[in-house]
């Protein structure tokens, strides 16, 4: 996958995670977030503004949401800092366990955490989402960039865990180290540069090593 491709405005997951996170009894950890119960409502948030279909290149395939895996995915839509943040989230380890970009529930400028969090069923886009995760952890440099660093992000730490207070689905992968050399992947998402944040994309590619990007 591109650069270009990744920074999308989308949080793109891949499948050649391994290893386990396991979920947590409590939330009493200091790594974690407890957020305020209810973070958000029956008024759904604000939808990005509507991009055709015709910015996919050919062969772009949309996974059928009801099927295995991937109804392990979800829509997340989050407000931080009065931005609204349009992100995919997915089923990891424990069932009750999401794995999300870190930038879609902390600011990482200022340590602010999400104020509003809407967890939708893609299978169901009339489903009330879900408001009331039960907590949140982020990696301690998403918030504190090691010196240095070009650019806004310290991308390696833009990833969070969602502990939601029940079970969502199954999971069907497990996190872990990232594999040695390229290898290839396959990226689920909900897009929003290119696309219209509704449809679940799958898009096959290759893994490298980005000297700019490097953690």
């Amino acid at each position: 996958m591109s650069n270009a491709f990744v920074s999308a405005t989308v949080c793109f997951v891949c499948i050649f995670l391994t290893s386990s996170v396991s979920a947590a009894d409590d939330c009493a950890f200091t790594i974690f977030n407890a957020p305020n119960s209810g973070l958000g409502d029956d008024e759904r948030l604000p939808t990005p503004p509507a991009v055709q279909d015709g910015t996919f290149t050919a062969g772009t395939t949309f996974p059928d949401p009801s099927l295995h895996p991937y109804r392990n995915f979800f829509g997340l839509d989050t407000i931080v800092n009065g931005v609204s943040r349009f992100c995919t989230a997915q089923v990891v380890g424990a069932t009750n366990v999401l794995l999300t970009a870190a930038h879609c529930v902390q600011d990482n400028g200022n340590g602010n955490w999400v104020n509003r969090f809407q967890l939708r069923d893609l299978r169901n886009s009339s489903a009330q989402p879900i408001v009331d995760p039960k907590c949140i952890m982020t990696n301690k440099t998403w918030t504190n960039m090691p010196k240095g660093f070009p650019g806004r992000f310290y991308w390696p730490a833009d990833y969070a865990l969602v502990f939601m207070p029940s079970a969502l689905n199954e999971a069907f992968l497990e996190l872990g180290a990232k594999p040695p050399g390229t290898v290839s992947v396959q990226a689920f998402g909900l897009p929003t540069g290119i696309g219209r944040h509704d449809r679940l994309v799958d898009i096959n590619g290759d893994l490298e090593d980005d000297a700019d990007q490097a953690g």
